[in-house]
């Protein structure tokens, strides 16, 4: 096993897509939520910016609730970006994805995109500089009244939170994770990720140039927004 954190390119990476789901309790209810705070700014042939595609689990997920919108999938990881391929091809959803091995500097800055995604990806950032350069490089590649999903794993400094953080472990083993790879997973977690607050997440989704952000979804340490251009009202 290789000895690097979250190396996407190895072990990790490889059984991604199955130990995702025991220790991210909702993970697919997150994807299907972000497809319906997207669809209001979304035409019936939308294209979708997917940051950090993965697997593929966006693009299948909103591919099969929206059969006519369209994907570019970025992923500084050619393993990933290899087997996100592979499963696109299984389930004959490849004609409907563009997969660039990259970042999203690599993607054309002309504005086309009517939505975006960025699920588990500025969490491994250090810097808020950088957190706030991706939110706006993405921000840039969409449409005026383009929206962006983002969702990250977040740390709150309290005692209550550490508590409800030490039963991840009964949901995991519940749902079939290893304790050995839970473990691992774990110091992974605690020397690799740049969690912030909730609120320093947000603070910082609105200095990239989204003046409406809404939480809409939170299970454990994992929180999602929806950012768009306009303020909310009430």
């Amino acid at each position: 096993m290789d000895n690097r954190p979250f190396d996407f390119e190895a072990d990790y990476g490889a059984h991604y897509d199955t130990f995702i789901r025991q220790v991210i309790p909702g993970y697919e209810v997150l994807h299907a939520l972000a497809g319906a705070m997207l669809e209001p700014s979304c035409p019936a042939n939308a294209r979708i910016l997917v940051i950090g595609c993965g697997s593929g689990t966006e693009i299948i997920c909103l591919g099969r609730l929206y059969p006519h919108w369209h994907f570019v999938g970025v992923d500084s990881s050619p393993a990933m970006i290899h087997q996100c391929s592979e499963r696109l091809h299984s389930l004959k959803m490849a004609d409907r994805a563009t997969l660039v091995t990259g970042t999203v500097n690599d993607i054309d800055a002309s504005g086309a995109f009517d939505g975006a995604t960025c699920i588990l990806v500025s969490h491994f950032m250090a810097e808020e500089k950088d957190k706030i350069s991706l939110f706006s490089t993405i921000n840039h590649r969409l449409k005026t009244d383009g929206r962006l999903i983002v969702a990250d794993a977040c740390n709150e400094n309290s005692s209550g939170f550490r508590a409800m953080m030490a039963c991840r472990w009964n949901f995991a083993r519940a749902h079939g994770a290893a304790l050995e790879r839970y473990q691992r997973f774990q110091e992974d977690c605690r020397t690799s990720l740049q969690s912030i607050s909730p609120e320093i997440e947000e603070r910082l989704i609105r200095q990239a140039g989204f003046s409406g952000v809404r939480r809409f979804f939170t299970s454990l340490h994992i929180n999602a927004w929806l950012a768009c251009h306009e303020e909310w009202t009430d």
